[in-house]
């Protein structure tokens, strides 16, 4: 998809379509080591891989220096990843950590860090009403927590347009919410929705009590 693919075109096997989405894959991966944090590519095979696509990234990653486990999880379950949950246990148990922000430093500068080190963008935009609950948190004194930033999946950037490695593009904060109980600042970025998350028909649509008091729709 980060090549270019349609959706709709995945399962038909595309190995340049694949090799053009990995600067997508190189960024995750940079952003791990940015931590200091040890890192492995898992490849997740499902029936319609092709082995010319899986034989494609594996040499990109031997190439490349980077760890790799083919697994099957989507068809054998954990059965499927236990060399790869072998190798994670294996590493280094030393806490090298690097934080990318201090939790002190201002709410502002900790989510113009994350956009600019994590998503790759050139800098950070405020609708009004999140910049007003910039100034409340900060009157508060509440904007001293860590981060959990709302984003779409779809992209490194805010827009689930931009696919691959993007750059040239600011991330948009629209709202910026507090989760006092979890201890994180939640800004909210492009067209993110938060949970609950419906599917377009919810279940419960189907769920009904009949006169004689049976419950159907229920799982």
């Amino acid at each position: 998809m980060h090549g270019g693919k349609d959706k709709s075109e995945l399962s038909t096997p595309d190995v340049d379509a694949l090799l053009r989405g990995i600067p997508n894959l190189e960024k995750h991966i940079e952003n791990i080591a940015s931590y200091n944090l040890p890192y492995v590519v898992a490849i997740n095979k499902f029936a319609s891989d092709d082995t010319s696509e899986i034989e494609a990234l594996t040499k990109w990653c031997k190439d490349n220096n980077h760890p790799l486990f083919l697994c099957n999880v989507h068809g054998q379950g954990g059965e499927g990843a236990i060399d790869l949950a072998k190798y994670v246990y294996s590493l280094p148990k030393e806490n090298n950590y690097k934080p990318l922000y201090e939790v002190e430093e201002p709410l502002e500068v900790k989510i113009e860090k994350i956009c600019k080190n994590i998503y790759g963008a050139d800098g950070v935009t405020y609708s009004d009403e999140a910049l007003n609950e910039l100034v409340r948190l900060k009157k508060q004194g509440r904007d001293n927590l860590l981060v959990c930033m709302a984003k779409t999946q779809n992209s490194i950037s805010d827009n689930d347009t931009l696919l691959g490695r993007p750059s040239g593009f600011k991330i948009n904060i629209k709202e910026i919410r507090l989760s006092n109980g979890a201890g994180f600042i939640v800004p909210l970025t492009g067209k993110i929705l938060t949970m609950p998350g419906l599917p377009k028909v919810p279940a419960a649509n189907n769920m009904d009590i009949l006169e004689d008091g049976t419950i159907k729709g229920v799982f």
